[in-house]
């Protein structure tokens, strides 16, 4: 999959549109591996809040045929605790758990059984503020 993003070219899109573009390009390398793919699926955890419990939602999640696993995928430009969250509980109930990354430092440390795709080399020259064309 990293090699398959790092030919995506957000050169001139706003996050909003780079993380589509990112989650529409996962979904077509997914499909063409016949997996089934599902945006915005649930994730096994909640958080708290203002209105109670809220079960939090995955960027992506690929069934794949003949296997056990899914493939739980969480795409963000920041570190996000709650992404990790996510899918550290994916990868405890025995899901492939990657999380794509885009933009910013990674401060957050990444345990063994989540996987980390980091794209922002390929990505981080279209966001840079320093970027002329």
């Amino acid at each position: 999959m990293a090699g398959w993003l790092a030919l995506v070219d957000a050169n001139g899109l706003t996050s909003k549109q780079t993380t589509k573009l990112l989650t529409d390009s996962i979904s077509e390398w997914a499909m063409r591996r016949r997996w089934r793919v599902e945006l915005e699926a649930p994730a096994l955890v909640e958080r708290m809040s203002v209105n109670g419990p809220m079960r939090g939602r995955l960027d992506l999640l690929c069934t794949r045929r003949w296997r056990k696993s899914a493939v739980a995928i969480e795409i963000d430009r920041a570190n996000k605790r709650w992404s990790l969250d996510k899918l550290v509980a994916e990868a405890d109930a025995g899901n492939i758990a990657l999380w794509v990354r885009w933009g910013g430092a990674s401060v957050i440390d990444v345990p063994p059984n989540v996987g980390l795709i980091d794209i922002r080399a390929t990505i981080a020259a279209a966001h840079s503020p320093h970027t002329t064309t």
